[in-house]
């Protein structure tokens, strides 16, 4: 057991032992990027996968950690990895921690449901973090270069899927989106032609029709001559 009192002063400490205690600097920093992989449809109907990787780029390590992702309109929740907790277009995961260095990757899914919108961004973010833990009387410590809340509109945002890179001016780095292009939307979903039936029961129905009013017609036009002919 150490002694109460340490001393350094060799006059009165004759102990074989002694500490020198260390103000360790503490940098706590996560960062978070979406990715949308190349190559998928965006077709009605068709399912579309986003990756999130969230990295702790800082120096210990981090506690639980919940990320959000907002599902805009057009878009709808088929499944995601890391069992989150789905409740309409909003995705949370409760993710238990990351080493220093760590990176997680989350799959989600969504479904293509309306092809007539002028825009598709997908946002995802870092909504609580754990460096609370760290605070001492005196030290607050906080996220190095964001700060966790659950609006995604009150971020700056410079685009960047490397989620390795650390500092970027006019980015918060726990915040991030990904995008479908609505120009691909419209190429991957053509508008099909109109068509007129030619054969089968529909054009019967119009021949019955047809020949319908030309029966009434001409029973209307043998009316009409009769009541022009003179009287006897």
């Amino acid at each position: 057991m150490l002694p109460t009192v340490q001393r350094n002063d060799p006059a009165v400490d004759s102990d074989d032992h002694d500490i020198a205690p260390l103000d360790a600097t503490i940098a706590y920093d996560l960062a978070l990027v979406k990715v949308l992989p190349g190559g998928q449809s965006f077709k009605l109907d068709s399912n579309i996968t986003f990756n999130i990787l969230v990295k702790n780029q800082g120096n210990v390590p981090s506690g639980r950690i919940t990320v959000q992702d907002v599902i805009p309109a057009g878009l709808t929740f088929v499944s995601a990895s890391n069992a989150p907790l789905n409740a309409g277009q909003v995705v949370t995961w409760d993710l238990a921690g990351l080493a220093p260095g760590e990176t997680a990757t989350i799959t989600l899914v969504v479904k293509v449901v309306n092809i007539t919108l002028a825009s598709y961004v997908n946002f995802a973010e870092i909504v609580s973090d754990g460096a609370d833990v760290y605070d001492l009387p005196g030290r607050n410590i906080e996220d190095e270069d964001s700060t966790p809340d659950g609006d995604i509109t009150n971020d700056s945002l410079v685009d960047n899927d490397d989620v390795n890179i650390d500092t970027i001016p006019g980015d918060e780095d726990d915040h991030d989106r990904a995008l479908l292009d609505p120009a691909k939307v419209r190429s991957d979903n053509p508008t099909l032609p109109a068509t007129i039936p030619t054969t089968g029961a529909d054009s019967m129905q119009l021949l019955l029709a047809a020949a319908g009013l030309l029966v009434v017609g001409m029973f209307g036009a043998v009316v009409a001559r009769r009541r022009r002919q003179p009287a006897a």
